[in-house]
């Protein structure tokens, strides 16, 4: 009996100890800006991101040069009761433009992440792949930096990552949406406050 005793004993702990091994948490880091640097289809986005805000930009030109002709001819008119039409006419130019200049950032933005989003889908399959195949229970972005004192750098798999992603094949980039970004609104009815890629426009009397 005793000897059936400490063999289960023994088994037992042989077991625990399998499980114990086995819970153990395997962890490693990645600095996600690096692999955004290197992913396929980034440079692609860029470019057409860069074309459809130059677009805008070109919108916000000749809004901006039609509040200051505006302004010009209120500022230059002597009558006082047409220069009080005048005025009116730049105000509500203005309101209508700030308007459109809105609808035209906010366009920008979502494009913005319209592009990027295949982008990071693609980075975060790969790394969800690599934490299977290598048993990872967690795999952590350093690229803020923020909250770490200090790290092994042994468990960094930027590099490995990286050689994965690069092999991957570039997602399409779709054009269509530039329009969405870029194309002047029909008749606008009411306010571009000041765009963050645009110009400013012209101050009001």
């Amino acid at each position: 009996m005793r000897k059936f005793f400490v063999t289960g004993m023994c088994t037992l702990l042989l077991a625990a100890s399998a499980v114990s091994a086995q819970a153990v948490p395997k962890f490693a880091y990645v600095n996600s800006q690096q692999l955004f640097q290197v992913v396929p289809g980034r440079a692609e986005a860029a470019a057409q991101l860069a074309k459809e805000q130059t677009a805008a930009q070109d919108q916000f030109k000749a809004m901006t040069d039609t509040l200051t002709k505006l302004q010009d001819a209120y500022a230059k008119e002597t009558d006082q009761l047409k220069q009080a039409e005048k005025l009116k006419v730049f105000k509500d130019k203005e309101n209508a433009l700030n308007e459109r200049a809105d609808k035209i950032r906010a366009a920008i933005e979502e494009r913005t992440a319209e592009l990027q989003q295949p982008l990071m889908e693609m980075i975060q399959k790969v790394l969800e792949d690599f934490r299977t195949e290598m048993g990872l229970t967690m795999i952590f972005d350093v690229a803020s930096g923020q909250g770490i004192a200090a790290i092994d750098k042994n468990l960094d798999v930027s590099d490995k990552v990286s050689t994965r992603l690069a092999r991957m094949t570039a997602p399409k980039i779709n054009a269509a949406g530039a329009g969405a970004a870029t194309k002047p609104a029909a008749k606008p009815t009411a306010g571009p406050a000041v765009n963050p890629i645009g110009p400013k426009k012209p101050p009001t009397q």
